[in-house]
């Protein structure tokens, strides 16, 4: 799909003039910002989402976010340690912490964070490729192939989106 990022930005700045204590005007700003790769303001964006809502989770998950892909892998982590430590349901967190370990080649603890994604959300198949992904890495083939039979399962009953066991 194709995105009209140039006019979007016009309408993220706006929205962030007009109400400049929206944490979802900053977050498209700091979304902007990272389709562009201008990293420094992505992560200035996602700071100012914690300045209006410092205990939101899904604020320093919006942190991490850019600092994933900023490559401040350091930054991610501690972030995403201290989502996990307040023992919190939030399953996307927990799996895009998974990938960004998986990225950083810590596959152990990527699979468990990726089991925890999933058993939130049983039969997600976008929880279930995080997870088979993070088998896969790990070299686990056997478990990996598991789990996409598990979601080739799932898709004889409802629809399940080629994107998700493309991830």
């Amino acid at each position: 799909t194709d995105y009209d990022w140039e006019s979007g930005i016009i309408h993220f700045r706006r929205a962030a003039q007009i109400n400049p204590n929206s944490t979802m005007a900053h977050f498209w700003l700091e979304t902007y910002y990272l389709q562009n790769r201008r990293y420094a303001e992505a992560v200035s964006e996602a700071k100012k989402v914690l300045e209006i809502e410092p205990n939101s989770l899904f604020g320093w998950h919006v942190l991490a976010w850019a600092y994933f892909n900023s490559r401040m892998f350091d930054e991610a982590i501690s972030i995403h340690r201290q989502i996990t430590e307040t023992n919190a349901v939030y399953p996307f967190a927990d799996l895009s912490f998974s990938w960004l370990l998986r990225h950083v080649g810590k596959y152990d603890e990527a699979i468990r964070q990726a089991q925890k994604a999933a058993a939130m959300v049983p039969q997600n198949p976008m929880y279930l490729t995080g997870l088979a992904a993070a088998h896969a890495a790990a070299g686990n083939r056997t478990e990996c192939e598991k789990i996409l039979e598990e979601i080739f399962e799932i898709g004889k009953e409802k629809y399940v989106s080629p994107f998700m066991l493309a991830i």
